[in-house]
């Protein structure tokens, strides 16, 4: 179901977006629904990367292990570089601070 919402743009943003539809088959109406639903997946994304970043973190905190970072950057390297067997590294290292 839909409901209606009014959005009050700056005559600047309208003219803009009006040039961006004009000669497609797009309305300024669907052009600003696919935009606010990119902007939506795009915070959801932002807020579950932060999500994880903050409990890998924790986990850090509660366990002490991390991963030795010459093995992190050779696993980086072996991904980049998209060879066979580029695996997480080993295994976590206590953590010292």
């Amino acid at each position: 179901m839909s409901t209606t919402t009014t959005l009050k743009l700056p005559s600047e943003l309208k003219r803009r977006i009006a040039r961006l539809v004009d000669g497609t088959e797009r309305s300024a109406h669907a052009f600003m629904l696919e935009a606010i639903a990119h902007q939506i997946e795009h915070e959801e994304r932002l807020r579950a990367f932060v999500a994880e970043a903050v409990a890998a973190d924790r986990k850090i905190d509660r366990t002490g292990e991390v991963y030795a970072a010459g093995e992190v950057h050779a696993w980086l390297d072996r991904l980049a570089r998209r060879k066979a067997g580029a695996r997480r590294p080993a295994r976590p290292r206590p953590c010292r601070t």
